[in-house]
């Protein structure tokens, strides 16, 4: 469904035994061998103190790049069609390019 939204994520696998499934991604914070730099978003993940119009505005301020921000808006869209609720503040990063931007 995220695909089709055009929502990017990583790479992602089902992985099943004989009992369970497990629901595999890849890591976005290595290239290879080396490891990407990531800025987090720093707020308590344990309290409700981060919206979507705060993460659309980090979105802006941080990539200076509407086309991020309107990335961002559709996550929010998606996440409130699909009912997804684990969309607290640890779930939200930037990725770093070699210049620290």
């Amino acid at each position: 469904m995220a695909h089709n939204a055009k929502i990017d994520i990583p790479t992602t696998k089902l992985l099943q035994t004989q009992r369970n499934s497990y629901f595999a991604t890849k890591r976005f914070d290595r290239n290879k061998d080396a490891r990407v730099d990531i800025h987090l978003v720093h707020s308590d993940f344990r309290l409700p103190s981060l919206d979507y119009d705060d993460l659309l505005s980090l979105a802006l301020h941080l990539t200076k790049d509407m086309n991020e921000a309107l990335k961002m808006f559709r996550l929010a869209c998606f996440n409130l069609f699909t009912h997804n609720r684990d969309n607290h503040a640890k779930n939200f990063s930037y990725m770093l390019d070699e210049n620290s931007r």
